[in-house]
């Protein structure tokens, strides 16, 4: 049983096979079935799929089917997202369904009117620091191909990404409906090397416009290149900092490590922005985005409405109905950096060969 679980929960990509026991049809199936060791266990399971796939959330239904077998009993139904459809959706109708019969079952109270104050993921604080630095101005990777104090070339990665030059860059289809792009990249000093079948993980930055909206609908343009440090409320969480480095800026923030292109999902409108409201025009506005689908779909989804236009959106509203200044919607940094997920980087299929060019890349992508 505890090789079956850390393989059910490991986040490791590549898990030895051969400890790990059959869980679907284990050759003592029958003799566990009969025992069913895992009575008196509850559990409940929400499953990640998309229905492109031929086995459409079959993990989750593998492990629930043969959880039951084995003697333990489901809380509420099992969910099934569908990251073709809207799997923030399906998620919040499984957890507004499924929370309660939770509670229930740990004997806590389903009261959900209480007034909670909300406990922020993420302490902010402007500092201090040597403005010479290069990690202050926020960049990915200080781009640095000499040996660091302990005579070591830096070690570049997901954390710490290299500044390649783009050596080349060429439309194949410049009269075409879509774009097919031939790109180059100069990995000299890196220290990367690649081979057949490898990706180009590459980071895209928010344009200037876009940060500069969020920036100026949380009240930080004036201060946007002021060093500031996030560190985690909580002493004992898993991930203490949110960026890479000592400290970043405001500005870098929302350029480089965060997403801030996307529609806001309606269970994060409930959660994060909708507590925020103060006068009722927003409360009204924000609160039918977060409990009418149809509406965040019209408004949020069509409209993308991000956080950034989002909280303009409210903003106009509270000033066309006469809101004073002081009373209207004000989204705390530490707020607006939980309603925006981390930057990933875009995997791109190599085309190039590291046997004719060891240390140029190149990737060839349609652009729309």
């Amino acid at each position: 049983m505890e090789a079956w679980f850390d393989a059910l929960a490991s986040d490791r990509e590549n898990i030895d096979d051969s400890d790990i026991p059959e869980f679907f049809q284990p050759d003592d199936k029958d003799e566990l079935d009969s025992d069913m060791p895992l009575s008196g266990v509850s559990y409940a399971v929400f499953g990640l799929g998309n229905n492109t796939y031929e086995q459409f959330n079959q993990h989750a239904r593998v492990v629930d089917a043969r959880m039951r077998a084995l003697g333990a009993t489901r809380i509420g139904e099992r969910g099934e997202g569908d990251d073709d459809v809207d799997i923030e959706e399906d998620f919040s109708k499984w957890k507004t369904a499924t929370l309660p019969l939770i509670r229930e079952y740990l004997g806590a109270s389903n009261d959900s009117g209480t007034d909670e104050t909300l406990q922020p993921t993420w302490a902010v604080a402007e500092i201090e620091v040597d403005a010479d630095k290069v990690w202050v101005r926020g960049e990915m990777g200080d781009g640095s191909t000499s040996p660091s104090e302990t005579g070591t070339t830096p070690i570049y990665g997901t954390h710490r990404p290299f500044i390649a030059p783009i050596t080349v860059a060429t439309d194949l289809t410049p009269s075409g409906e879509r774009h097919v792009l031939h790109m180059e990249f100069d990995l000299e000093g890196s220290g990367m090397h690649y081979e057949a079948g490898d990706h180009l993980g590459i980071y895209a930055a928010n344009s200037d416009a876009e940060v500069d909206l969020m920036l100026h609908a949380l009240g930080l343009l004036e201060r946007a290149d002021t060093p500031i440090c996030v560190r985690a409320t909580d002493p004992f969480a898993a991930q203490q900092t949110l960026f890479a480095g000592t400290a970043t800026t405001y500005r870098a923030a929302f350029r480089h490590y965060l997403d801030i292109t996307n529609p806001v999902p309606r269970a994060q409108i409930a959660s994060l922005v909708l507590p925020h409201a103060r006068s009722t025009v927003a409360r009204e506005f924000v609160g039918s985005l977060a409990a009418d689908k149809d509406a965040h779909a019209a408004t949020v989804s069509a409209g993308c409405l991000t956080p950034a236009r989002l909280i303009t959106a409210v903003h106009q509203i509270e000033a066309a109905a006469g809101v004073p200044k002081n009373e209207q919607l004000v989204i705390p940094v530490a707020t607006a950096f939980e309603l925006c997920p981390r930057m990933q980087a875009r995997l791109y299929s190599i085309s190039s060969s590291a046997r004719v060019t060891p240390t140029r890349v190149s990737i060839t992508a349609v652009v729309l």
